[in-house]
């Protein structure tokens, strides 16, 4: 064999090695699906999508022009919402705005579970102890009508449920927009924005007790006194106030109150009677029960469970 001939053999060898790879490269390019291509172009090119928003359920009744349930984004706050609601009407009363929320209703449920619990051991510890050896003269004997009046206090307790009421402060919407008192809302969150009251009731230990046509000049004594006064067993020491907003205020005694809607002690000026008795309010005057020296701070006690339940209604 010549040395043209070695030479041409040799190409033609090193020429299959090439074309072998590159046939079955594009053989199996072949086979690969239009679609396959598609995905891999796409996913070069891929923006990642965010995250969808989380959705909640929030309920609007009462004074605004389109009650109901609605949908809207977690962190959304009360001004939004109202607007979605189409605002208030025309006989809104912002001041009894009420806003109801399912986590603080369970944390408030448990503290009046609670208080019925430490109330129990308060007052009928002595039903348990052995008599006194230092008196031996004294009946050791509970008081059957004291006991009983006791027993009636604490199922009462027992049997009331937390509102989970929300302190809110309304006002017009353009107002309310941004400042500190538009809140977020949580899921399952219902707000209640009443009709105008024009009423003061006054309840418990008092002559009369009755609703009266809110007078803007009268203080909590007119409306006593509109009572025909206290009763003969009146506590008027530890007399309250429920405000329309859904806090509690001592009538007399105290030139410093706890604000249990704000969260602070306040000075209320000294002269009791200069307490602001608005719309809608409810003033209670409780029954004065010796047994109840008893319980310590019970005038706050009372205050705290209107507050937490709404309830104003005589407890005894």
């Amino acid at each position: 064999m010549n040395l043209a001939a070695i030479n041409q053999l040799v190409l033609m060898r090193a020429a299959s090695v090439i074309l072998i790879p590159v046939i079955l490269i594009m053989t199996l390019l072949a086979t690969v699906p239009a679609t396959a291509a598609v995905r891999v172009s796409s996913l070069a090119n891929a923006v990642t999508p965010e995250t969808p928003q989380r959705l909640i359920e929030v309920t609007i009744s009462g004074e605004v022009k389109v009650p109901g349930k609605y949908v809207v984004k977690t962190g959304e706050k009360l001004s939004s919402a109202l607007a979605k609601a189409g605002g208030y009407t025309d006989t809104a009363y912002l001041r009894g705005a009420c806003l109801i929320r399912e986590r603080i209703r369970r944390d408030q449920q448990k503290s009046l579970d609670d208080m019925a619990r430490r109330l129990e051991d308060e007052l009928f510890w002595e039903v348990s102890a052995p008599p006194s050896a230092s008196s031996p003269g004294k009946d050791s004997r509970i008081n059957t009508v004291e006991l009983e009046q006791k027993r009636k206090l604490i199922e009462t307790i027992k049997k009331l449920k937390a509102k989970g009421r929300v302190p809110i402060h309304l006002t017009h919407l353009r107002l309310l927009k941004g400042s500190e008192n538009d809140i977020e809302l949580e899921n399952g969150d219902i707000l209640v924005i009443p009709e105008t009251n024009n009423t003061v009731k006054v309840a418990g230990s008092v002559k009369s007790p009755r609703r009266f046509t809110y007078c803007e000049k009268c203080g909590y004594k007119s409306y006593i006194k509109a009572s025909d006064g206290y009763s003969e067993y009146a506590d008027t020491e530890n007399s309250f106030v429920m405000k329309i907003d859904g806090s509690a205020m001592k009538l007399t005694g105290d030139a410093i109150i706890w604000n249990a809607s704000k969260s602070r002690w306040e000075l209320t000026c000294f002269t009791q009677d200069q307490i602001k008795i608005e719309a809608g309010d409810v003033i209670l005057i409780p029954e004065r029960i010796a047994w109840l020296k008893e319980i310590k701070d019970f005038p706050r006690i009372l205050m705290t469970i209107a507050e937490l339940t709404g309830v104003t209604v005589y407890l005894f």
